[in-house]
């Protein structure tokens, strides 16, 4: 009997030092702060330092803190429509560390673009909202490459070119911060 629980605790032993060192393979990888970057299409930094790239051939959004963390990784196909693929095209900062990204919407094939949206991220990742969206007729014959071009923050707004057939028109849309508890003045989450 002596021999069966010494042998139990030897197996419960050796299997949780196999878990421990497999923790990062889980699903939602709480403990990993690094990230390899490949085919990197777009990079910026915010005051603060940290970093965004678009990588992955246009299908992951990194955020890194100054000391080179990873702060987040935001694939692209978060919340797309069937039969479409989504890219990211471009990537700014403000200096309370959203991101603005450029997320261009291709059809199936990856060809003719039905639209583009200006995504705000919040500094940590979790939160996502829309500030412009543009939907495009198949007409119009965009391939690959929509209208909007050129995000870029300054003094609470967002300004981006919208391109025309023989112009191109400065947009402007505000670029409020995400409201949490600690920007009202409640308790921090914890």
């Amino acid at each position: 009997m002596k021999m069966k629980f010494l042998l139990l605790i030897g197996l419960l032993a050796v299997l949780a030092a196999g878990l421990a060192t497999q923790r990062e393979y889980g699903s939602l990888k709480p403990y990993e702060t690094t990230a390899a970057y490949e085919n990197i299409s777009w990079a910026t930094a915010d005051e603060q330092g940290a970093q965004y790239a678009i990588a992955d051939s246009k299908r992951t959004l990194y955020k890194t803190n100054p000391d080179g963390e990873l702060v987040y990784a935001l694939p692209s196909n978060v919340e797309r429509r069937p039969g479409t693929i989504r890219l990211y095209n471009s990537v700014t900062a403000d200096g309370d560390g959203n991101a603005y990204v450029l997320v261009t919407l291709l059809d199936s094939f990856g060809l003719k673009v039905l639209g583009e949206r200006i995504l705000q991220v919040s500094p940590d990742g979790k939160e996502q909202r829309i500030l412009y969206e543009a939907d495009y007729d198949p007409s119009d014959n965009l391939l690959r490459v929509g209208k909007l071009q050129s995000l870029a923050v300054r003094d609470g707004m967002l300004y981006f070119f919208r391109k025309e057939t023989s112009a191109a028109v400065l947009l402007r849309v505000p670029a409020a911060p995400f409201v949490t508890s600690a920007t009202r003045g409640g308790p921090a989450p914890g």
